[in-house]
C-alpha cells in the first residue's frame, strides 16, 4: 500500500494525472486515505485539488475515503473543491460543483 507519509502531494499528483482513468483507480486502490502527506494534506484532498470528479467519486464511494479527514490548517476535502474550483473557475466550475455536492453529501451522512 502507498503511504503517503513518504511523498508530497504533488509526488501523488504527478502519478495519477496521466493515467488512463482505469489505471488511476487501480493505483488508488494502493493508497493509504487515512495518512497524509509530508505537508500534512491527504490523499482526498490531492484529489479535489486536481478537480477529478470520477476518481474522487471512486475515493469515497468505492474506497471510503473520510471526507470528514481535515488538512493541519483545519480544511476539510469539500474546502480543497471549493478553493481549486474557485482558481479553475473558467473551465471547471461544474465539475467543482459536482465535487462539492458529492463530498458534502456524504459529510452529512455521517460524522468521523
Amino acid at each position: 500500500m502507498l503511504n503517503p507519509k513518504d511523498i508530497r502531494q504533488e509526488q501523488f499528483i504527478d502519478s495519477i494525472e496521466n493515467l488512463s482513468l482505469f489505471k488511476a483507480k487501480e493505483f488508488l486502490k494502493t493508497v493509504n486515505f487515512a495518512q497524509p502527506f509530508k505537508d500534512k494534506t491527504y490523499p482526498l484532498h490531492a484529489l479535489c485539488s486536481v478537480q477529478n470528479y470520477e476518481l474522487t467519486k471512486f475515493a469515497v464511494e468505492k474506497l471510503k475515503a473520510n471526507v470528514h479527514v481535515k488538512t493541519s490548517l483545519g480544511y476539510k476535502p469539500s474546502d480543497f473543491a471549493h478553493f481549486y474550483g474557485e482558481v479553475r473557475m473558467a473551465t471547471y466550475t461544474a465539475t467543482s460543483q459536482k465535487l462539492v455536492k458529492l463530498l458534502e453529501s456524504h459529510e452529512r451522512k455521517g460524522k468521523s
